[in-house]
């Protein structure tokens, strides 16, 4: 792909950005490192409970079978002892450990992290909301809101060095966006991860399939009058939907699907982008602002499909995208872009519809000194002007 020097940069002043920009990265890296290790702690503990009810389950069952087997008395209250101590713990580190408060802070900081990377993005670029003069006051509002929902949520500690680390350039170019953001997003986060989803979720049917096949064939010998074996058929069961519980409660099929399908709109929206004229900035603002708004998308999807049970709403509110951006119409003020005046700002309030490409909205004049108003991506019906963001 040939370089092109051509940005979408606002109007202000470049050195202007350098303060706040580092400001939002560093609130961007102090949430994904919250995010990361609430993530770690949760994820570690969940595979301990199961196998620590897997443990109790099976010692539960042989302590009933080796006085059968000629076992002694005290072998077996030994086991039956392993059996209750796995099951306490298990029980005390789901109460304890795995607790809804560090479920929601986990979600919420990782919602708090992609937010704050949008922002610092859109801010850089000068995409809408951030197209016009001033665009700083503007990020401090935007951002100010952002850090106070996050007021209740303990943070990481983080070191400067960290909350500074790739820190994008101040002279960003457009083809920098879709190596850095872009590109990064597809092949070091999405398909990785949905890759890494599919073999777990392969791994555990595939067990659930031998513990059936396992079960079916204990059935028959039980039905064929071999003693002890009822008792194990009853294990096998249990642990069989054990596995399938914690594959449905960790999401892993839906997660794998919706990686694997952000990834591909997002490489389709860069083929479509390769084919326009780079020097038109009114298709490099269109472009930014499709994959932000794909990103915001496919991160609200993520936090109602983990914040919610089977059939039951969880206590933390949907994460809908900030603004949508992915529609545009012409302003009469010029905005300084890719060396040429073209001016942009989002559209009237329309429900953010997962990829669906833009619609160019009819030209409706707007004073230039007035910024464009923030909207919450909702349907008209349900306007609340009094909170434009939704809390994180």
């Amino acid at each position: 792909m040939t370089r092109q020097h051509n940005t979408t940069h606002s109007s202000i002043e470049e050195g202007d950005k350098g303060p706040m920009l580092a400001f939002i990265w560093g609130q961007y890296r102090t949430w994904a490192l919250t995010s990361r290790q609430l993530k770690k702690v949760l994820g570690r503990w969940k595979v301990r409970v199961f196998i620590l009810v897997t443990l109790g389950a099976f010692a539960g069952v042989l302590s009933e079978q080796v006085t059968d087997w000629g076992g002694s008395n005290l072998l077996a209250q030994c086991i039956a002892g392993v059996s209750g101590l796995s099951v306490a713990l298990a029980s005390y580190a789901g109460s304890e450990i795995l607790t809804q408060q560090r479920e929601q802070y986990w979600l919420r900081s990782r919602a708090a992290a992609e937010a704050f990377k949008r922002e610092a993005y859109l801010y850089l670029l000068g995409a809408p909301p951030y197209h016009l003069p001033g665009a700083t006051q503007r990020a401090f509002a935007r951002i100010e809101e952002l850090v106070a929902q996050m007021a209740d949520v303990p943070s990481s500690p983080i070191t400067r060095e960290a909350a500074t680390k790739r820190l994008p350039d101040l002279m960003l170019t457009i083809d920098d966006y879709v190596e850095e953001r872009v590109s990064d997003q597809v092949y070091q986060y999405y398909r990785p991860k949905a890759a890494q989803y599919l073999t777990v979720l392969n791994r555990g049917k595939l067990a659930a399939y031998v513990l059936g096949f396992l079960g079916v064939i204990l059935g028959t010998a039980a039905a064929n009058g071999i003693a002890g074996v009822s008792v194990w058929i009853a294990f096998i069961s249990a642990t069989s939907a054990s596995i399938a519980t914690f594959i449905s409660t960790n999401r892993y099929e839906y997660l794998s699907m919706s990686y694997q399908a952000a990834a591909n709109r997002l490489l389709m929206l860069t083929a479509r982008y390769e084919q326009v004229d780079r020097s038109d900035s009114m298709a490099q603002l269109r472009f930014i602002a499709e994959v932000e708004a794909t990103i915001a998308i496919e991160n609200s999807a993520w936090m109602v499909e983990l914040s919610t049970d089977e059939n039951e709403e969880a206590e933390i509110p949907p994460q809908e995208p900030t603004t949508d951006h992915t529609n545009f119409e012409v302003l009469e003020g010029p905005v300084e872009s890719a060396g040429e005046e073209t001016s942009v700002t989002p559209d009237t309030e329309q429900g953010a519809v997962p990829h669906e490409p833009p619609v160019l909205a009819d030209p409706e004049p707007i004073p230039e000194n007035q910024p464009p108003q923030e909207e919450e991506s909702s349907p008209p019906d349900a306007e609340d002007k009094s909170n434009r963001y939704p809390p994180l």
